[in-house]
């Protein structure tokens, strides 16, 4: 994440993030805006038991919430496991989603949408694993929404502090490849 620190000094008002929302039209986030943003999901994901034997997952396709979720786990030196939707939405056993998320011993999980991984997350998702989500969706668990991430007005120093911590033997991210799954 130094990069996205040095670009949001050096050109803040540059796009960094962009996707497409509802209508076609572009939804674009600064680099001042993503470094900001990340620091304060960091901040939210430190307030959680989450750590390199409580992981983050991420079931969903790349969008600017994927993005800013990643960044902001790297900052805090929480791994995150970006997952293929595919394990979800094209399975009817969800065998290895479950595998996958047992072996990470998973401690938050995000999904793109929650109506659309309902049945994936009631047959994979451990019980008491905290689900975010961008909206708010109706599963038959508790639903954390995403803006709730960004709530904490001011990192705290525990940001900047496991950020500087970060080395080469620090766990950033797991990937499970169709061969590894």
């Amino acid at each position: 994440t130094d990069r996205l620190t040095y670009w949001a000094k050096a050109e803040p008002d540059r796009v960094f993030l962009a996707e497409r929302d509802a209508t076609g039209g572009w939804r674009t986030l600064t680099y001042r805006d993503a470094e900001a943003q990340t620091r304060r999901i960091a901040s939210a994901l430190l307030a959680r038991d989450l750590s390199p034997e409580r992981p983050i997952a991420i079931l969903s396709g790349n969008d600017i919430a994927h993005g800013l979720l990643s960044l902001a786990a790297m900052r805090a030196g929480i791994p995150y496991a970006p997952i293929s939707p595919a394990y979800a939405l094209m399975s009817t056993d969800h065998a290895r989603l479950r595998g996958i998320l047992e072996r990470l011993t998973l401690g938050l999980l995000y999904v793109e949408d929650g109506h659309l991984y309902a049945k994936a997350i009631a047959a994979a998702v451990p019980p008491g694993v905290e689900i975010v989500a961008p909206g708010n969706h109706a599963l038959d668990r508790p639903l954390t929404a995403f803006a709730s991430l960004l709530e904490p007005a001011a990192p705290t120093a525990t940001v900047d502090a496991e950020q500087t911590r970060a080395g080469p033997h620090t766990i950033a991210k797991i990937l499970h490849t169709s061969g590894s799954t």
